[in-house]
């Protein structure tokens, strides 16, 4: 039995399993670049935990979240919760974002991983 669950980014202190989450992506796009690394974990906790609280220059509010199965990261995501505070954001974002690792797509994870933000609304 698998266990799928959203974990709060400011939770997972396991920079090795980012580092896997990370390699995914790399192995399929040479030239994508992680939003967190070993080299800005630290600052990146700090973000997401200003973001969260909305303290940045248009007071938007996101929580990030890492999608994990059995102790994996598999995907992440986030909900907006005042989109309309930020122009771009209202007009080409939305309240949630989400993305699932290339191994694990066209499995139905996205359509779980949209359910569990939704939950945390």
């Amino acid at each position: 039995m698998h266990s799928i669950y959203l974990k709060e980014v400011t939770e997972m202190l396991d920079i090795d399993k980012i580092d896997d989450y990370n390699q995914e992506f790399i192995n399929l796009y040479p030239d994508w670049k992680p939003f967190v690394t070993q080299n800005n974990f630290q600052e990146y906790l700090k973000l997401t935990e200003e973001k969260k609280r909305g303290i940045d220059q248009t007071g938007l509010k996101e929580i990030y979240y890492w999608f994990i199965e059995d102790e994996k990261i598999i995907g992440s995501g986030s909900i907006r919760l005042n989109p309309e505070i930020d122009e771009t954001i209202e007009l080409y974002g939305d309240h949630i974002f989400y993305q699932v690792v290339p191994s694990k797509r066209n499995q139905g994870y996205g359509t779980i991983l949209c359910h569990l933000l939704l939950e945390n609304v």
